[in-house]
């Protein structure tokens, strides 16, 4: 993960331009080498990545000279040639014409990738970000100016002192720890979700949602099976293999199931010159192991694969040593990049993949609503009664089953709002004081919450997508490296929300298209393969090996001290081993998180000139 910071100010404001001007000179290298940044009237963007590489800013300057659009991060055209592998180094008249004209927007149609995209005119800037939200953009006031940035720990440059605590926020997190709502921690410190476009005007900020995943699944992909499972593999090779062209040796996290699978074929099949290993992560507990499957897939494609173990009892990370980040994150447990993959892979690799976000686009679930769906979309014909006896297959249930719900949900009956259902599933005893008195409603995305007309099935998946942004790089802790999920990719989002769910769960199994479109590019063994693997029991291990640890933080500590939980709550769920029988006794690994990110907020010491006045 590579961190941007930029910042917005109004020139005639002195007390804005005085505050601009201090934030510039701490930017300044103590050896005065040059930053890699683009400058503005009223405008700075930084690129905090490796020093070592060219700058991941796009500038394009207008006819007078002025600066109008800049995009960090990594990005493609949606309608360039599909045979560009690279990133363009510049932008076609037509798309850059679109950003000047919709203030950004715009790139959400035009683009796709990992960035973040400014637009300026008349001395306003607006600030969009990608729809899947790949790198994080966090906003804030700050004396004036308005501050954008991916990771506030990277930012020591400013006092983060006068931030404070946002306990309502952190009381919901404890409750349930996959919140999207734009707020944080941090009172004052707001998140710009994926496809939103913050205004930054003279008139204040507004903000507004350009991307809506219920309008494109509205835009249901009418074609034969085959021509769809051909449509998900293109879509799929074209996009890995852009992505792979971004790096010249990348390490696959491949865990032997079918999306690793699935993204090590198609970097193997595509035109890449990238030297590709893999690594695979092996559970020291008693989960079942992946690591035959992994081992297939590797000898399948002739890549070198290594095995990391991982050892539940090593120990945690010190409940003083959270970053200062706008949030907690629970990928502060994991520690740094090298002890997760190794010393000698983290030299030799450019880049890190996965498989993730797969289960979400692909439909690994075992959607009840499979058979509602159809009729919705194609209504009683021909295939009816087949399609019913593979929704029933799908679903595991009896055709009755499926008959009943399918009746129910046409005749007006509403069904359970799953992420309602998530909320109820991460109550613990010791969420006890915080859960009851929370609306789920007020979580998540509008989007995620109210279907707007979709079938129920493809309004599930929809759902789904609130969560993808989970699997993100947080933390600037990746030595460097990008972590690059290339199925959590825009153009393959899109096609998977146009296809329906019938035929997305092709044959009436889960990921059924996939299955069909990636034929011969994966073992036959792994595309057929219907069971996945787990760390439940590795995570179990984990909080035995760490019980204590966790008793003494989480019952003397900052959550403690501010109510949000008990003591006693605390204790009798270790020693009642209720997390052995319940999967959301697993929360407590979000809990001590939530704790060290409060300790660390808890003891920062003013950073550094303190003599502007606080407005945070």
């Amino acid at each position: 993960m590579n961190p941007f910071f930029a910042m917005v100010w109004n020139e005639f404001d002195s007390r804005a331009r005085k505050t601009a001007q201090l934030l510039q000179q701490r930017l300044s290298r103590p050896d005065n080498t040059k930053r890699k940044c683009v400058l503005a009237t009223g405008f700075a963007l930084y690129d905090f990545g490796r020093t070592d590489r060219p700058a991941r800013i796009f500038r394009h300057n207008d006819a007078s000279g002025e600066l109008d659009v800049a995009i960090f991060g990594i990005f493609f055209e949606r309608a360039s040639n599909l045979a560009q592998r690279s990133q363009p180094r510049n932008l076609s008249n037509r798309v850059l014409d679109n950003l000047k004209a919709s203030f950004g927007a715009s790139a959400i149609e035009d683009l796709w990738g990992s960035y973040i995209a400014f637009a300026r005119r008349d001395g306003e800037v607006s600030i969009t970000t990608d729809p899947t939200s790949a790198i994080p953009c966090f906003y804030t006031e700050y004396d004036g100016v308005t501050l954008a940035f991916s990771h506030l720990e990277a930012c020591d440059f400013i006092d983060r002192s006068r931030f404070t605590v946002n306990l309502d926020f952190i009381s919901a997190l404890i409750a349930y720890d996959k919140i999207q709502s734009g707020d944080t921690g941090l009172n004052g410190v707001h998140e710009l979700l994926g496809g939103q476009r913050l205004r930054v005007t003279r008139n204040g900020l507004s903000l507004d949602t350009i991307w809506d995943p219920r309008t494109i699944a509205h835009d249901t992909y009418s074609c034969a099976l085959a021509d769809a499972a051909e449509e998900l593999r293109e879509t799929t090779l074209n996009l890995v293999e852009r992505w792979a062209n971004q790096y010249s040796s990348i390490t696959l996290d491949l865990s032997g199931g079918l999306d690793s699978s699935i993204v090590l074929g198609c970097l193997k099949a595509a035109k890449v010159s990238a030297r590709i290993k893999a690594v695979h992560h092996r559970a020291d507990s008693a989960d079942a192991t992946e690591e035959n499957f992994a081992r297939l897939a590797a000898e399948f494609t002739g890549t070198d694969l290594q095995t990391v173990a991982l050892n539940p009892n090593r120990p945690f990370p010190d409940v003083t040593h959270h970053p200062l980040s706008a949030r907690p994150f629970r990928q502060f447990l994991g520690g740094p990049m090298e002890s997760l993959v190794g010393r000698d892979l983290i030299g030799q690799t450019d880049a890190f993949f996965s498989g993730q976000g797969g289960d979400h686009l692909f439909l690994a679930s075992n959607n009840s609503h499979r058979f509602t769906d159809y009729l919705m979309t194609r209504g009683i014909g021909t295939d009816a009664a087949a399609e019913l006896l593979r929704s029933a297959r799908y679903s595991e249930a009896s055709i009755w089953k499926v008959i009943g719900t399918t009746g129910r949900t046409l005749t007006g009956h509403r069904p359970q709002n799953p992420l309602k259902v998530s909320f109820e599933h991460y109550k613990t005893a010791v969420t006890s004081i915080v859960a009851n008195r929370l609306d789920p409603d007020d979580l998540v995305q509008e989007w995620a919450l109210n279907n707007k007309g979709l079938p129920p099935g493809k309004f599930l998946q929809v759902q789904s997508l609130a969560h993808m942004v989970h699997f993100r790089e947080p933390l600037d802790r990746s030595e460097g490296k990008d972590v690059v999920h290339p199925l959590i990719s825009q153009p393959l989002i899109e096609l998977c929300l146009r296809l329906p769910v019938h035929y997305l769960s092709a044959n009436g199994m889960s990921r059924g298209l996939a299955r069909n479109a990636f034929q011969g590019l994966i073992p036959e063994a792994i595309r057929r393969r219907m069971t996945k693997g787990g760390f439940s029991r590795y995570f179990v291990d984990v909080l035995l090996a760490n019980r204590a640890q966790i008793v003494e933080a989480l019952s003397y500590g900052e959550l403690e001290k501010h109510g949000l939980i008990r003591r006693s709550d605390v204790e009798s769920v270790l020693h009642q081993d209720q997390h052995r029988i319940r999967s959301s006794g697993r929360m407590l690994l979000t809990y001590y998180t939530i704790e060290a990110w409060l300790r660390s907020w808890a003891n920062i010491d003013s950073a550094t000139d303190t003599s502007l006045s606080a407005s945070v």
